[in-house]
């Protein structure tokens, strides 16, 4: 069963995990309740700013969550050619540093800068996922 989540993008740490995780607040719960975790299960996204109703993105955000030597299309290599100094790569797993945070999962259906603003102004944006009912955290 797959479900329609709202709420706010956040990050998401905890001992042990060794580093940060995007995540999906959902809207009206609390706690572990609300965290919905971003990545390779994540089939859709929309976000949208509040004071415009604009869409930022929409579509299937593609997290690149395994070792950076594995083979990308030619739009997400160009993208992703462009972040490589942000790229810190890890215990074979990618992360990347942001404000001196590591965090798993890179973006790379969005536009790094794009995301990072978002992030950072999560409150200024409405998010939505699909999420499948065993797939919530």
């Amino acid at each position: 069963m797959i479900r329609q989540v709202s709420g706010v993008l956040d990050y998401y740490f905890e001992t042990g995990y060794e580093g940060v995780y995007w995540c999906l607040r959902e809207k009206g719960k609390t706690g572990y309740e609300a965290l919905n975790l971003l990545g390779a299960r994540t089939n859709y996204l929309k976000i949208t700013e509040k004071k415009t109703g604009g869409i930022v993105f929409e579509g299937h955000p593609v997290f690149m969550t395994s070792s950076l030597d594995i083979k990308l299309p030619k739009a997400i290599l160009k993208a992703y050619n462009k972040l490589k100094d942000k790229i810190v790569p890890y215990g074979g797993t990618t992360r990347f540093s942001v404000d001196g945070m590591y965090f798993h999962h890179l973006p790379l259906a969005i536009l790094f800068d794009t995301w990072i603003e978002i992030m950072h102004n999560s409150n200024d944006y409405i998010a939505e996922i699909e999420v499948k009912e065993d797939d919530a955290v």
